[in-house]
């Protein structure tokens, strides 16, 4: 003999599912964010050439809530990309970011002079004689900056735990619907 089936208790069940899951799964995306944001600002601090902690400022994420669950991760610091690739002769990009790192190319925030006065400001931060400022402009015009990767790492770690960690919240999502039956 079947057994007799609420089927409005079932259809609140399962529409109270659809939004826990759904409630969980925006938590597990802010949550994956949050987590980019942390790392991200950890591998900025833990460079020898932090000066004023500006880039590690400027990293944040935008958050995510039910009924649009995406959230962006983001650094807004004017330098960030030549950070996160180099430049010049030691620019390097990790595959598959060509067209993000393509958007930096070529563009400079200021003039010559512009970027000797910052490279002063920098050596009476850093105690270094003011009059090296030239010398250290011109051969980073030269030879480049090598790429102090913070950016991508972060974000290929978390992309790669979102998955896991959404399969693993909504399984224990499903097995809390299925005791409620």
């Amino acid at each position: 003999m079947a057994a007799k089936i609420d089927i409005s208790k079932l259809l609140s069940q399962i529409s109270a599912f659809g939004h826990d899951a759904n409630r969980l799964a925006v938590a597990v995306t802010n949550s994956t964010t949050q987590d980019m944001v942390t790392q991200a600002q950890l591998r900025v601090t833990s460079n020898k050439s932090v000066d004023k902690g500006q880039l590690r400022l400027s990293i944040g994420k935008t958050t995510a809530r039910v009924g649009y669950n995406r959230s962006f991760f983001f650094s807004n610091a004017p330098y960030a990309a030549y950070v996160e690739f180099g430049t010049g002769a030691r620019v390097s990009i990790p595959k598959g970011f060509d067209q993000m790192a393509s958007e930096f190319r070529g563009k400079s925030g200021g003039n010559f002079d512009t970027f000797v006065e910052a490279i002063r400001e920098w050596c009476v931060r850093k105690k270094i004689d003011p009059k090296l400022a030239y010398i250290i402009a011109v051969s980073i015009l030269r030879k480049g900056l090598k790429p102090r990767p913070f950016f991508i790492p972060s974000y290929l770690e978390g992309i790669q735990q979102y998955p896991k960690t959404l399969q693993k919240v909504l399984e224990v999502e499903t097995r809390k619907y299925n005791a409620k039956k």
